[in-house]
């Protein structure tokens, strides 16, 4: 249902993620209905989705001017997602022809917490290591001191 990261995002821009969306309504209207949604990443912490258009989208009877477009939607994922799928449904599309939904979460608070003591985990090692390092050195040291 729900996967991917912001590396597969098919070529996202930091600017994706900030600029001003269109209403969910407006969305499935122009966009979703008429079919030219490639792909959807919904990003929570935002409460926004990026849908990426099929190259050659055609808006309102135009070209499309972007790529993607952003979608306000204050809800959760569990709740876009439903809203979406029933759309599609209604349209007489099924489940596995449905627009690909990926949640991208970014940075989240668990996430830093687990980079970080993976990285005093990791000092931690090294250091015990710089420790075994020196004593074997140092007895080394004393052997060839002791022998000559």
């Amino acid at each position: 249902m729900f996967t991917g990261d912001r590396n597969t995002a098919d070529g996202l821009t930091s600017e994706d993620f900030t600029r001003p969306g269109i209403p969910f309504k407006t969305f499935v209207d122009r966009y979703l209905s008429h079919g030219e949604v490639k792909r959807i990443v919904f990003v929570p912490a935002n409460t926004r989705a990026i849908a990426i258009l099929h190259s050659g989208a055609v808006i309102d009877g135009k070209p499309a001017s972007e790529q993607s477009v952003i979608v306000e939607y204050p809800q959760n994922a569990q709740q876009f997602w439903a809203e979406i799928r029933k759309v599609e449904a209604e349209m007489g599309i099924g489940l596995a022809q449905g627009v690909q939904i990926d949640l991208y979460q970014g940075m989240t608070t668990i996430k830093v917490i687990e980079l970080l003591i993976g990285v005093v985990i990791l000092a931690w090692l090294g250091t015990q290591y710089g420790r075994l390092l020196r004593k074997r050195l140092l007895e080394n040291q004393a052997k060839k001191g002791g022998k000559l």
